[in-house]
This record gives C-alpha cells, structure tokens and sequence, in this order.
C-alpha cells in the first residue's frame, strides 16, 4: 500500500510501475508455481492501487495518464483473474476522449459496444469523436446505432439533433427537437433550442 512517508514515496517517480514490472518477471521466473499464491495475492492489490492512481491522474486532469493507468488496471485484472472490468475500460475511454486522444478513446468506445456495455453515452462519445473529425455521416450512423438501443434516451436524440442543426437540415432537426419535447415537456432547454433551430429553419 501507498507509504505516508514521503520520503519513501520519493524514492521513485512511479513505484506501481516498478511493482507492475516486479510482478510480470515473477510470473515469469515462477515456472515451477512455488510462488503462485504470493504472486496472485500481489495481484489482487495492484488493479486497485493503479485505479486509484489513475483516479488522482484523472482528477488532476491529466487525461493521458489517466487513461493509460485505468487500462493497466484493466488489463491486469483481465488477464490475471480472467475478468471484464467493462467500468474500468470505459473510464479509459473517457479519460482519452477528454484528452482529445481520439482515434484511442474511438477504439476503446468501439470495445465497449462489441461488449454490449448497456450505457448510451458510448454513441453519443462515438459520435461526437466524429464530429470533431468533420465527419458527419458516420457521427449519424453511431448516434442512430445508439439509439437503436436506446430509442427514448433523451442524451443521443438530443445529440442527433444537435447534428441536423450543424449540417442545417431544419426539418429533420425540428422533428428530433420535438420527439424530445414530448418525452421530456419540463426540459426548457428542450424549447430553447426548438427556438434557436427556427432561427435557420
């Protein structure tokens, strides 16, 4: 566990790493399995102590570090106990997306929906990677996948109308602003942006 001792905190810039590789050499050399359940007793405690590194890395918006020590730990505990931590991945994902790493998040994203994770915001993440890359037509495709899956989530319809408006296709954007209307008549963002599309429209 993390020392409260600073000065042997600072004995190395990454000690997890240093332990992470420490482990990986011991399964290695273990051939005969004498130290399997010390070495899986190790194991059980680095996942969560990466995790909350990458927690810290996260809240101090180092996206990239974050992103990389949320997937360490998704690795470790998939190929050490045989476990999906599908949560853990989709902290990965965000934590690219947030540090426009987008062809990464894009890919990790992508994991999920092949995993069937049951949360809408991977297609409205998906599609807004694409808007941000000018591509508006695929942006569409996973928005609308999204809400195949999801067809009353307020959040990708409101995203689908959101890209009838940029691409300025006033009907279609009116008639997805009012199917969120109707599902949500107290939203006055909802109105608000019904009043803003009839500016173009």
């Amino acid at each position: 566990f993390p020392s409260h001792d600073t000065a042997v905190r600072g004995l190395h810039p990454n000690p997890l790493q240093v332990a992470d590789e420490s482990l990986i050499r011991a399964k290695e050399l273990d051939v005969d399995n004498r130290r399997i359940l010390d070495i899986q007793r190790f194991m059980l405690v680095l996942p969560e102590l990466i995790y909350n590194n990458a927690v810290e890395h996260f809240q101090n918006n180092a996206f990239d570090k974050a992103s990389k020590a949320f997937f360490r730990s998704y690795e470790i505990v998939k190929s050490s106990f045989n476990t999906i931590d599908t949560t853990t991945l989709y902290n990965a994902a965000l934590a690219s997306e947030l540090g426009k790493d987008l062809e990464r998040s894009q890919e990790l994203y992508l994991q999920l929906v092949e995993m069937n994770y049951p949360q809408p915001f991977l297609f409205s993440s998906l599609g807004s990677i694409q808007m941000q890359k000018g591509d508006t037509a695929k942006a569409l495709q996973f928005i609308r996948q999204g809400r195949e899956r999801f067809p009353e989530n307020l959040n990708l319809i409101f995203s689908e109308a959101n890209v009838y408006i940029f691409t300025r296709q006033a009907v279609k954007a009116k008639e997805t602003l009012e199917l969120a209307i109707n599902l949500d008549p107290q939203n006055p963002n909802l109105h608000l942006k019904r009043l803003n599309e009839f500016s173009f429209g």
